[in-house]
């Protein structure tokens, strides 16, 4: 199962820290359930097993560039020229002052 999710997520591109879960039969087969492409609460298991802080990996890598200036931040995933879906939620992004 760790080969599958580190060749899904390779495929795709993905970088960062998230989960990928599997359906496991009873002959040991596995079948791809879902990706979550955030830190899940349960990251502390993941950060024993590995003697990894994520959070301070996160932190330390610091791979996504903010907006803004300090006590000022716009989170948002719209870029130039995204075009919203007529039934996308209507939270486009978040103003923090």
């Amino acid at each position: 199962m760790g080969d599958a999710a580190v060749a899904a997520t390779s495929s795709i591109g993905y970088i960062g820290v998230g989960t990928i879960g599997f359906l496991l039969d009873e002959r040991g087969d596995f079948y791809f359930m879902e990706m979550n492409t955030r830190i899940q609460v349960e990251h502390p298991v993941t950060e024993i097993i590995t003697s990894v802080d994520l959070i301070e990996e996160q932190i330390r890598n610091n791979i996504l560039l903010a907006s803004g200036s300090p006590f000022v931040r716009m989170d948002s995933h719209v870029y130039t020229d995204y075009v919203v879906p007529p039934s996308y939620d209507s939270l486009l992004g978040k103003l923090l002052v």
